[in-house]
């Protein structure tokens, strides 16, 4: 505990390395001192085997504290690593909800996994003073990205605020860069995203270029290294900062080391060099780009000065690709950190290399280690880097001199800026004073609006119970008159189902009627028919019985004749009378 008139602490450290295993009961004890330290800004308690209850002791400690800006309770390789866990990492929401001052938050390994992510996502939306989060190796996954993401992703009433994020070791995938994509192109304050160790691929890493990182004119730090880019990634990387929408790229830090790209992946590489002019660190380390991969790179970066440091050691360039890094350390003026370690370069490279930095002044650290120097080269080297290094410092404090100068020239800016700023505070006074005046105005005219909004109140009540009675009668009228309705709509249904029984019956009559007449056509045609032939008949024996008669008629004269005959024969007379019988029957 610090009394009133100990000395102020700016650092608190438990040991320069951490990893004293202080255990919960520490970390409580931690916590109490920071209730009653006001000095403290800076807690470290990396691998001391806190868990859970020191966790939540700790981080309730620091709810109010408004002292402490960076917690780093991380968990570091060996032994007494921290494990606060899911449950832990509620501690730690609750404290970022209550918590506006700390800026930085560390908590590496420490099994926090989806659930804690989970479970810190209200804490990072309600918090709006967090700058820096480092969450790697938490094993967090997509899932857990997605929760982070959408916790983060600003809005009008909660503005983005974190600079920096590590996500690295967390096994979020293609997946996860799904997610990450929408995330940075709507963020317009991220920094620094460090995504290596986290199984990427070209399928993931497209999304996030094209859907993300094109659209992002804030990020400058990007951490790919160690995952399964291949050449494919690597270009689309590439093309993705060259082609960006915002037609400038501001991404000062690369790093893609051990991602297979290959020398394929070098042309889009080195043609992004030569768009993008604001990379200053670039780490392409065991990549296996080779002598044709470093020569394009190499030719590129003789144009481009920005780069300060590069590292393409595990390449093996060989000899040609050493060769061509001399000349380019003979032209380029910009690099000060250069990385040939473990290229399979001999002496054939060294020479020339040695012999470029004699005209090489810039150039502060290089390693070539792990290839087969001669001893005499390998001194050269390191004395030209010394002799570098020497007339850097020596120029240190021209340079500081230029850098105050510059500082007095800001200065003597602010001082005009400040004195703008005091005439527009003065104004802005007035400004208030007036609004004060109007304010009090308005209220004066704000309590007789209330006083007549509470007149127009009781009217609107009174005529909303008029209102109300008027429409519960209309409402039994139109009951009334649904009523009437559905009565009209029965008897007229009722009276049209009879009409149309009736036209029913009719129109059956009526076909009733005309087969009738049909019947009585038939049977008239058929008795003028039985007709026609009867009288034909009638005719016919009418013929028959007058040529009958005139036949009988010719029988009856013959008979006369017969009887004038027969009176002259007398016996013959009975005879002929029953002839005549005969032939008149």
């Amino acid at each position: 505990h610090e009394s009133a008139n100990s000395p102020s602490l700016d650092i608190f450290l438990l040991s320069p390395y951490a990893g004293n295993g202080l255990g919960d009961r520490g970390a409580a004890a931690v916590g109490d001192m920071l209730r009653v330290n006001a000095s403290i800004t800076c807690v470290d308690l990396r691998s001391n085997d806190i868990g859970v209850s020191g966790g939540i002791a700790l981080c309730e400690a620091l709810e109010e504290n408004v002292h402490v800006t960076s917690l780093d309770i991380s968990g570091i390789q060996g032994n007494n690593r921290n494990h606060l866990g899911p449950k832990g990492a509620v501690a730690l929401a609750t404290l970022l909800s209550k918590n506006q001052i700390l800026h930085h938050i560390a908590a590496r390994e420490n099994g926090l996994g989806v659930d804690g992510m989970d479970a810190l996502a209200p804490g990072l939306a309600a918090n709006s003073a967090l700058c820096s989060l480092d969450l790697s190796s938490n094993n967090i996954g997509p899932l857990g990205v997605k929760s982070i993401c959408v916790a983060l992703t600003p809005s009008s009433y909660h503005p983005a605020t974190l600079v920096h994020l590590y996500l690295s070791r967390n096994s979020i995938g293609d997946q996860g860069l799904d997610i990450l994509a929408a995330f940075i192109k709507n963020n317009k304050v991220i920094q620094t995203l460090d995504l290596s160790h986290n199984g990427l691929g070209p399928k993931g890493i497209r999304v996030f270029v094209e859907e993300g990182l094109r659209y992002n004119g804030s990020l400058t730090h990007l951490d790919l290294s160690h995952n399964k880019l291949g050449s494919r990634g690597v270009a689309l990387v590439a093309d993705g900062m060259k082609n960006s929408v915002l037609s400038v790229c501001v991404l000062e830090t690369l790093y893609l080391s051990n991602n297979e790209m290959g020398n394929k992946a070098c042309i889009a590489f080195s043609e992004m060099l030569a768009k993008c002019q604001t990379l200053r660190d670039i780490d392409l380390s065991s990549n296996l780009i080779g002598e044709k991969g470093i020569i394009m790179i190499a030719e590129m970066l003789r144009w481009n000065t920005n780069v300060t440091s590069l590292n393409v050691s595990c390449n093996k360039i060989g000899n040609a690709g050493g060769v061509e890094i001399a000349q380019l350390l003979s032209i380029n003026k910009g690099l000060q950190t250069l990385n040939l370690r473990d290229n399979a370069m001999n002496d054939e490279a060294g020479g020339p290399i040695a012999e470029s930095l004699a005209n090489n002044t810039t150039l502060l650290n290089l390693n070539v280690e792990m290839n087969d120097f001669n001893f005499s080269n390998y001194s050269l080297i390191t004395d030209c880097i010394k002799e570098n290094k020497r007339r850097y410092r020596r120029t240190t404090v021209a340079r500081h001199m230029r850098q105050i100068e510059a500082l007095q020239q800001s200065e003597a800016q602010l001082q005009s800026l400040n004195s703008e700023l005091d005439e527009r505070r003065a104004v802005k006074d007035e400004a208030e004073g007036e609004v004060r005046r109007l304010t009090a105005a308005l209220e004066s005219s704000e309590a007789e609006s209330r006083a007549r909004t509470k007149t127009l109140q009781e009217t609107l009540d009174e005529q909303h119970r008029l209102a109300t009675t008027t429409q519960t009668k209309s409402q039994s009228i139109g009951s009334q008159i649904q009523a009437i309705k559905a009565e009209k709509e029965a008897k007229y249904r009722s009276v049209l189902g009879k009409v149309h029984k009736e036209k029913d019956a009719c129109m059956r009559l009526a076909r009733r009627l005309k087969q009738v007449q049909q019947q009585v056509a038939d049977a008239r045609q058929e008795y003028d028919t039985q007709l026609e032939e009867i009288n034909t008949r009638l005719k016919r024996d009418l013929f028959d019985r007058r040529q009958a008669e005139a036949e009988l008629q010719e029988v009856l004269n013959k008979i006369a004749h017969l009887k004038g005959e027969a009176v002259q024969e007398a016996p013959a007379e009975e005879t002929s009378s029953t002839e005549a019988k005969e032939m008149k029957e």
